[in-house]
């Protein structure tokens, strides 16, 4: 007979493991609790802040604000993450520019989203 672990329990588990700076085993034990608790913002978040790209922190933050869209820390986190994985998108401009787009619909005064942004700009306008 197997135990069963409840989220609760692997979520501690995988603060702590965070707290220690294990990266790797903080991603195994989130990617765990979010396959079981889909719903767990507070996982998404810890796996989304030690995420091994920004693409991957990226869909974190994604899933966190779908389960709550007013939540402070994912709400100021999202912009951010969406100008990493831009800064990432050398060879898909338009890709860049929409992530760019996003990040400052979401964050109007996002000094560095507008400086990226621009930098892709088709136009000089």
């Amino acid at each position: 007979m197997t135990a069963t672990i409840e989220p609760d329990q692997l979520l501690r588990e995988g603060i702590a493991a965070a707290r220690s700076g294990d990266k790797v085993k903080t991603r195994e034990i989130m990617r765990q609790v979010t396959e079981i608790d889909p719903q767990n913002q507070t996982a998404w978040l810890w796996w989304a802040n030690c995420a091994e790209t920004p693409e991957e922190s990226l869909d974190c933050l994604r899933n966190a604000t779908a389960i709550n869209p007013n939540h402070e820390a994912t709400r100021n986190a999202l912009p951010d993450a969406l100008v990493r994985v831009a800064a990432t998108c050398a060879n898909d401009r338009a890709k860049g520019r929409r992530l760019l787009m996003e990040a400052t619909t979401l964050a109007p005064r996002h000094e560095m989203a507008w400086l990226w942004r621009a930098g892709l700009a088709d136009t000089p306008e």
